[in-house]
This record gives C-alpha cells, sequence and structure tokens, in this order.
C-alpha cells in the first residue's frame, strides 16, 4: 500500500535557492528529492533523540546545515552583534 503524501511549499531567498539547487546538482538530485530527504533525515534524528534543545539551538543547527546563511543575515543585518541580537529575539524554543 503505498502512503498519501502532501506537498510542502515555502519561499527561500535566491542566493539561498541557487546554493541548493547546485548542491542537489552535484549530488545527481532535483531540488525536491534533496529537501525530502533533508526533511527525512531531520524527522528521525528528532525522533533517536539527535536535535534536542539541550543540545542544539536553531542558531547552531542552521549554522551546521547551512553556513552561509550567517552571511547573508550578516549582509542584511549589518554585523554579526545585529544577527545575534535579531536571533535572540525571534529564537524559537524547540
Amino acid at each position: 500500500m503505498r502512503a498519501k503524501t502532501k506537498t510542502i511549499v515555502f519561499r527561500v531567498e535566491e542566493p539561498l535557492y541557487k546554493f541548493i539547487k547546485d548542491f542537489a546538482k552535484s549530488q545527481g538530485l532535483k531540488v525536491s528529492e534533496m529537501m525530502r530527504n533533508i526533511l527525512i533525515y531531520f524527522h528521525i534524528s528528532y525522533f533517536l533523540g539527535q536535535v534536542t534543545p539541550t543540545n542544539m539551538s536553531l542558531k547552531e543547527f542552521f549554522s551546521l546545515v547551512l553556513p552561509e546563511i550567517e552571511r547573508e543575515f550578516i549582509a542584511k543585518y549589518g554585523t554579526k552583534k545585529q544577527m545575534e541580537r535579531f536571533l535572540k529575539k525571534k529564537m524559537i524554543k524547540m
């Protein structure tokens, strides 16, 4: 029996999309296949206790998975200190 599927759609800024697209292509995958694999990996890691609020903050997760996000934040908000203030205000506690 085949599992029912749902569509997830979200927007990202062009530099991030280009990075994802180029990375997927270098791995021989389509963007949707790579994103699906990332979500499956995160889902499994979460249920195995590998991603918990005590060992990984949202900021740490993004800096490990997508280092260019920090550069994009700095470009958008000016300095690393401003980026850190922004993240502290917006950080979602898991």
